[in-house]
């Protein structure tokens, strides 16, 4: 997954790649702060660490910012991307201030931790590979965010292991139809 999505498509498209010294938050952070990144690709673990992290925070905080946070974070949903950003600015700027989407895999993320993100402007995908056998298997189609068809596809998975490989050789043949009949997006790793 990671040599895939994480390296070689960033880099074929001209993006620079980088990576943090250790799985400190406050190493992770200054790399985020100082090279202003606007794309991440983590592990569910790491999201659950900065999402406590942001809280703690805010636990600390006078009464009166609490307030206006939780306000404005059930507002969320009715507020445009652009304004989330204006709104949440002090939780952009410590996440380097152009954060616009992260990807998570390598474990199902737990959907408040995926909503808690996506209310705050910054678009969530759940990705899902199997490093053993290929590097991205499927992702959330980030315009439609229907978090159900990543089921169908975990279904598909083990309908070839349990069927076999001649399944895969039946989808490889159909997979035009089952891609518009269930409304994603797949890319074919060769």
């Amino acid at each position: 997954f990671e040599m895939t999505v994480g390296f070689s498509i960033f880099l074929s498209k001209g993006f620079s790649v980088y990576y943090a010294k250790s799985l400190k938050p406050k190493d992770i952070l200054g790399i985020m702060r100082e090279k202003r990144v606007e794309f991440m690709i983590v592990v569910p673990a790491f999201l659950k660490l900065l999402k406590a992290g942001i809280e703690n925070k805010l636990d600390k905080a006078p009464k009166s910012k609490k307030t206006l946070f939780s306000i404005a974070y059930k507002l969320a949903p009715l507020m445009w991307p652009s304004l989330k950003k204006k709104v949440f600015k002090e939780i952009y700027d410590n996440l380097g201030g152009n954060l616009r989407i992260i990807v998570s895999a390598a474990a199902p993320v737990d959907k408040k931790v995926g909503k808690w993100y996506e209310d705050l402007g910054i678009l969530f995908i759940q990705g899902y590979g199997l490093t053993e056998t290929a590097p991205v298997i499927a992702a959330e189609n980030y315009k439609k965010k229907k978090r159900r068809l990543m089921l169908l596809i975990l279904l598909f998975i083990l309908l070839i292991f349990v069927c076999g490989f001649s399944t895969y050789a039946w989808f490889s043949s159909n997979k035009n139809a089952l891609i518009d009949s269930i409304d994603i997006n797949v890319a074919t790793v060769t």
